[in-house]
């Protein structure tokens, strides 16, 4: 049997391989697009986490400062204690004059303090440890409570 075959001329040949290049050039693009979508996701990930690490970075600094305030106080000890407890006048004033206006007063930053390890005695070395605690909420997410603390020694 014999069998027949059909040449084929450059202008078949070129109708059959028609709309090959544009399908690459489409599936580039495609996966081009994904990596940029990926890489702009990516990008309001780090966004949200480098504005968590501001608020931290923000409320050791606080802390720090208001366990160096408490030390440059130069009261004697009970003074110091009543001031700057939890509700005290120095501890009240600390929170409206520089919690609020740093991390935000929207974010409803509390600072607890508290003294353990007390005098028991009028000494003129006392000392003491005070545990200092900064809350606040989420800028963006305000289920989301943040907390730093930190326990310092306290010496007169």
């Amino acid at each position: 049997m014999k069998t027949k075959f059909k040449r084929m001329n450059k202008a078949s040949s070129r109708s059959v391989h028609f709309g090959f290049m544009l399908v690459e050039v489409l599936v580039s693009v495609l996966l081009f697009a994904l990596g940029i979508v990926a890489l702009v996701g990516l990008q309001a990930k780090m966004l949200g986490t480098t504005g968590e690490i501001r608020g931290r970075a923000e409320a050791v600094n606080l802390v720090n400062e208001y366990v160096a305030s408490m030390w440059a106080d130069g009261r004697a000890y009970g003074d110091v204690e009543s001031d700057w407890e939890t509700g005290g006048s120095a501890n009240s004033s600390f929170v409206s004059n520089r919690v609020e206006p740093l991390l935000g007063s929207q974010t409803n930053p509390t600072m607890t303090v508290v003294f353990t390890n007390t005098p028991a005695g009028v000494a003129r070395l006392m000392s003491a440890e005070v545990s200092v605690t900064v809350q606040w909420d989420d800028r963006k997410e305000a289920s989301r409570r943040h907390s730093y603390s930190q326990t310092s020694p306290l010496v007169w």
